[in-house]
């Protein structure tokens, strides 16, 4: 079995069956698509491009110590509800409730991090983790086409003056409940979509007929550096 496929680990997205993908690189206990297609590329990438992120790190924690235990982490805890800041070096913060936030790896570090905290930290200080690594799928929609694409999709209004980057929302896309967060990364507008798992192949090909208008492509990470 091929060291570098998804197959030769546990840990893997929900869609990789879906994947034609000609790179991989391994992140942990994972294999993380580089190269999607010989047509990957920036310029893709600034159009519009989705990506599935599903094998990166991500965690959350809930509870009244919320705030104090991601902070004693050297993460932040952001201001507002439905707000994301990104951390050192890169991470992702989404504050999802009032004592509630999720943790997003870098996709572009060369090993993004575990990010993992102590579980028994958790409990002892009146918060416990949730299990968003394996709950919810993470794909991401890329370049200016965005508004657009998920007015086709979503009934919240996302151009830039309404959902500005940092911006997070939890609606239903293709009629799939997701959370959305307005990032970017090296300056291209990117939207992480995350949803439950179990319609993780139904909001792919969703998002794959969408992009279709635009001459969307899914992509890998590596286009961001090419």
């Amino acid at each position: 079995m091929n060291p570098n496929r998804p197959e030769s680990y546990a840990r893997r997205s929900q869609t990789y069956h879906l994947h034609p993908a000609t790179a991989y690189e391994v992140h942990e206990d994972a294999a993380v698509i580089t190269q999607y297609s010989a047509q990957d590329s920036l310029q893709q990438l600034q159009a519009c491009a989705l990506l599935d992120l599903s094998e990166l790190s991500r965690f959350g924690v809930r509870g009244p110590q919320a705030e104090k235990i991601l902070t004693s982490e050297g993460l932040p805890f952001p201001a507002a509800i439905n707000q994301a800041v990104v951390s050192e070096p890169r991470s992702l913060v989404a504050r999802l409730g009032k004592t509630e936030c999720w943790v997003l790896a870098d996709p572009l570090a060369d090993k993004p991090a575990q990010g993992m905290l102590d579980i028994r930290v958790m409990n002892e200080s009146g918060c416990y983790p949730l299990y968003c690594q394996d709950s919810h799928a993470w794909f991401a929609l890329t370049g200016r086409h965005l508004p657009d694409l998920m007015a086709k999709l979503c009934g919240v209004d996302l151009r830039p003056d309404q959902f500005p980057p940092g911006a997070v929302v939890q609606s239903s896309v293709a009629r799939v409940s997701a959370i959305i967060i307005h990032h970017e990364l090296e300056g291209i507008p990117v939207f992480y979509l995350l949803s439950d798992s179990s319609s993780a192949e139904y909001l792919w090909k969703a998002l794959q007929d969408a992009m279709q208008e635009y001459a969307g492509q899914p992509s890998g990470l590596a286009a961001f550096t090419s």
